[in-house]
Order: structure tokens, then C-alpha cells, then sequence
């Protein structure tokens, strides 16, 4: 963190241009997604390098420790996403079908009981019950929200940027995401078969493995357009939905080099160790420990993001620039030609993308559509309303024509919205109404393909008999109006506009 770096200075960006920017913001980092000038994703994390130092020690590509001992002192931050506990249960509700877990004294999480095969009971012999005092391996699948505790899970799971892992989870799989190639996953088999990566030695581990779609990306032809054959199950990057690798594919015909599939393999490797010791070794861990906490959510989310989404990661905090630049080394290097530091003190880093506009309007109400038509947004506790207006639309086109049109563009920007404000749960989406149930059908069509490009776990369920459409979305993280919200307090400002003033943001 000392030393210093020599670093480029950046021109003025194109318009077009995609980048990744991280703000450092009283006590928060703000990671912001551009594409062609729009803000496609946005995150506000806490600022946790202070309180902890780096979490480089869990970072599974990093080849560090396999646990660390969770703090137990009274600033205790809460409990990130994918930290995975030895937990106690304090009560079972079977009314609800679930339990109360205390992770750290104090700190209480909600554990369903729908999926408790995998439940591993490290205080007494399992016997397929869940009884008060059981001490649990347990994991954060869902982070706190507002009242709600942090949800978790018993499928315990190690992820990199190309690869999962899961201890004692059907031991032995060998699976692929559903986005990739039937070529690319034979090539991947292939790969990882001469590293000594294969069902037999995962089972020896005791793990199984899943290869991510960002995978794809290491290859030399380009593999985001998914070829399956639709009779095999496939499931997503959390284990939803994979292609089994033992099943029969193509016969490939051209070998990528091994260099180009080697951040894979070490990474794979790497999780396969980290996971194995981290199974081993919970047996002798005490109630309350942190077998793992994983990395800032804001370096995550980083190494999450596929590559060919951005061209350029940008800071203008050294210190942050620091701590990208060495998580980027030790998980992701061939991304370190991206990273920047901004130095440019005629215009800043904020004012130069716009970005206190941008993000006024990722919360704002209204959201306009180039037809002159626009959406109105509502989130309620329950679930989230949107109203497609054809509003301001002038155009020749006839009436069918001319729903059609603002239908299509609306089911296009509704996508887009729910990833960037993180919009989850139930979505109930009031399109204009068509006469004709073939443009309905289409547009269930059309929107349905957009949602599967979403990296949550989204689909479109129906259209009610009064013209709704009925969206689910996962609730992984906190919507971006619980975050801004929280951001607001942390800056000691009432309102999202008073805290991103553009000579603060």
C-alpha cells in the first residue's frame, strides 16, 4: 500500500466506450457498469478495508488459508454474502418450516428447511432432523434486508471467476454452465482431464465442480451463444441448471492451446484445495467460527463481470487502486491491462462520465423510451409495479403498429432496469394492451430472451387474464433503493439528491 506506482494517465474517453468505475465515497464504494454511456449495473458496498484489512487470506485463487476466524467483538460487521459459519440453531419454527441460526453472538440468520439433505451437523450424528443446539456448516445465500435476517443455506460453495466448487455435494460432477458450447465444454473436459481434473479425483476430494461462463471467454472462438442439445439438463453458475459432463457430446476437432484454458485450471485447482481442507476441517472448528469469509463485495463483483463488458476498470482513489490492482494479480491477472487511475485534475472522474445524473436516474420513478413513450416504476414491499405509457409517441404508424413498437422498446429497457435497480421477487408489468394474441405472444417472446441474458435467475411466469405479466427474479442482494438509501444516512443527507451532489459524487 506504501509504495509507489507508476501508472498511465487517462485522455478523454469515448462516448462508447464501456468501463467499470469504483468511487470511494464516505465509507463507500460505488462500482458503476457503462456501456455506449449508459449505466447498466450499479452497487454501493461498505468500505470494510479499514476495519479488516484486505481479505486476500479467502480469496479461494489466491492459494491462502482455507479459514479465518470470525470476529467476535462488538463492531462485528454483518454477515457478507457467501461467508460460510459454523452455526447454532437457536429455535426450529415448524409452522414456516425453518430455523433461526445464530452466527456470531447476537447475530441471528434465517435457515429454510425446503433443501436440508446436505446439512451437515457437526455436534452430534445426523439422523434427517434439525433440533435447537444443533451446530450447522452454513453459508450467506441471501444478504439482510431492511427487518429481514441474512438468509442461508446448508450447500456450501467456493466460487472463483471461472469456476464453482461444493464440498460433499454429490461428490464427483463435473458440470458446465448452460451457456457454453457443446465445443467449448468437450474443450474444457478436455483441458482439465490432462490437469488431473476429473469425476474420479473430485470424487476422491469429495467435491463436485462446475465451470462458469465466464470460462467461455478464455477461449479462442467465442462461445456466448449457447449450442446444446435441449434433451440434457443444464443448469446456471449457481448449480441451477448444468450440463453433465459425463453426457455425449461432439467430437472436437480443434484443441485450444493450454495456455489459453490455464487461469481456469489453476483456479479450479486452487478451489478444489481450499474447499477439500475447508470440509476436513470443520469438524474441529467451535460454534460461531468463520470458516471463510470471501472478498469485498465490490472485488467480486469485479471479478464476476464478464471481461468483454468493459474495456477499462477506472478509480481515482490510489488506495483503492492499490487494493484492485493486487486482488487483481492474485485472481485475475490477465485484467490488470485494464485497471487505470485517474489523475486527470481538470475534470473529475465524476463530472467527466456524468455520473451524478446517471445514478438520479437509476432510482428515479419515470424512465423514458427513445418512442417518446416511458415507463413509471413503482417497488412496494410486496412486489414491484411497472406501467408501460405510450406518453409522448408521435409517430405515423398505425394503432397496432404503434403498441407494438412501444411494447417491444419497453420490454427491452424493463430488462435492463430490473438488473440495473436490482429489482427482485415478484414484478407485475402492465404493458398496453393488443388486440391481437400473436403480439402478445411475440412479446412474452421477446422479453423472455432478454431476462435470460440477466446473470440472476429470472423468468417470465404468465400474463394474467386482466393483461399483467407476471415476472420472478432471485433476491440475491439488496435492492439499489435500500442501497442508496443506506448511503443517504451514512452521508447524514434526507434524500439520494442531497447525498450524490455533483461536488460529492
Amino acid at each position: 500500500m506504501g509504495r509507489e506506482v507508476s501508472v498511465p494517465k487517462v485522455s478523454l474517453p469515448k462516448k462508447t466506450k464501456s468501463v467499470l468505475i469504483l468511487l470511494k465515497e464516505r465509507n463507500r464504494i460505488l462500482s458503476l457498469l457503462l456501456s455506449s454511456g449508459r449505466l447498466t449495473a450499479l452497487s454501493v458496498w461498505p468500505d470494510e478495508t479499514e476495519n479488516e484489512g484486505s481479505a486476500g487470506s479467502a480469496s479461494p485463487s489466491s492459494g491462502g488459508p482455507a479459514a479465518r476466524e470470525g470476529a467476535k467483538s462488538p463492531g462485528t460487521p454483518a454477515a457478507r454474502l457467501n461467508s460460510i459459519y459454523v452455526g447454532k440453531v437457536m429455535n426450529v419454527a415448524k409452522n414456516i418450516n425453518a430455523a433461526f441460526v445464530e452466527l456470531t453472538k447476537g447475530q441471528r440468520a434465517f435457515l429454510p428447511l425446503s433443501h436440508m439433505a446436505s446439512a451437515r451437523i457437526l455436534n452430534r450424528k445426523a439422523d434427517g432432523r434439525i433440533l435447537a443446539g444443533d451446530e450447522l456448516l452454513v453459508q450467506v445465500g441471501r444478504e439482510a434486508v431492511k427487518t429481514k435476517e441474512p438468509v442461508l443455506t446448508t450447500e456450501i460453495s467456493l466460487a472463483g471467476r471461472y469456476a464453482v466448487v461444493f464440498p460433499g455435494k454429490e461428490s464427483g460432477r463435473l458440470q458446465f454452465s448452460g451457456k457454453l458450447s457443446d465445443k467449448a465444454r468437450q474443450q474444457i473436459t478436455e483441458a482439465l482431464a490432462a490437469a488431473d481434473i476429473r469425476e474420479e479425483t473430485l470424487t476422491a476430494q469429495g467435491c463436485s465442480l462446475i465451470v462458469r461462463t465466464n470460462a467461455g471467454a478464455l477461449m479462442q472462438e467465442d462461445s456466448k451463444t449457447p449450442v446444446h442439445n435441449e434433451s440434457v439438463p443444464l443448469y446456471d453458475d449457481a448449480g441451477q441448471s448444468v450440463h453433465s459432463a459425463g453426457a455425449p457430446l461432439p467430437a472436437n476437432t480443434e484443441k485450444p492451446a493450454a495456455d489459453d484454458l490455464a487461469p481456469l485450471i489453476r483456479e479450479a485447482q486452487a478451489l478444489i484445495r481450499q474447499a477439500s481442507a475447508l470440509w476436513q476441517n470443520a469438524g474441529t472448528r467451535t460454534c460461531y467460527s468463520c470458516l471463510y469469509r470471501p472478498e469485498s463485495g465490490y472485488l467480486t463483483e469485479i471479478r464476476d463481470t464478464p471481461q468483454e463488458q468493459y474495456e477499462e476498470i477506472l478509480t481515482d482513489d490510489p488506495a483503492l487502486y492499490e487494493e484492485i490492482r493486487a486482488f487483481l494479480e492474485r485472481s485475475c491477472p490477465q485484467a490488470l491491462s485494464a485497471l487505470r487511475l485517474y489523475q486527470d485534475s481538470a475534470v473529475s472522474l465524476r463530472n467527466l462520465y456524468g455520473l451524478p445524473a446517471k445514478i438520479r436516474e437509476a432510482y428515479g420513478k419515470r424512465v423514458w423510451l427513445k418512442s417518446g413513450g416511458y415507463l413509471v416504476i413503482e417497488p412496494t414491499e410486496a412486489l414491484t409495479v411497472i406501467d408501460v405509457n405510450s406518453g409522448k409517441y408521435t409517430g405515423k404508424k398505425g394503432t397496432r403498429d404503434t403498441f407494438r413498437l412501444i411494447n417491444r422498446e419497453a420490454a427491452l429497457e424493463i430488462a435492463r432496469q430490473l438488473r440495473l435497480r436490482n429489482l427482485s421477487g415478484i414484478i407485475l408489468v402492465d404493458f398496453i394492451s393488443m388486440e391481437k394474441k400473436e403480439d402478445e405472444k411475440e412479446l412474452l417472446q421477446l422479453l423472455s430472451s432478454e431476462l435470460k441474458k440477466d446473470p440472476v435467475k429470472t423468468a417470465v411466469v404468465d400474463m394474467t387474464p386482466l393483461g399483467l405479466v407476471e415476472i420472478t427474479r432471485k433476491k440475491v442482494r439488496r435492492s439499489i433503493y435500500e442501497q442508496l438509501s443506506e448511503f443517504s444516512a451514512a452521508a447524514g443527507k434526507e434524500n439520494h439528491e442531497a447525498a450524490f451532489h455533483e461536488k460529492t459524487v
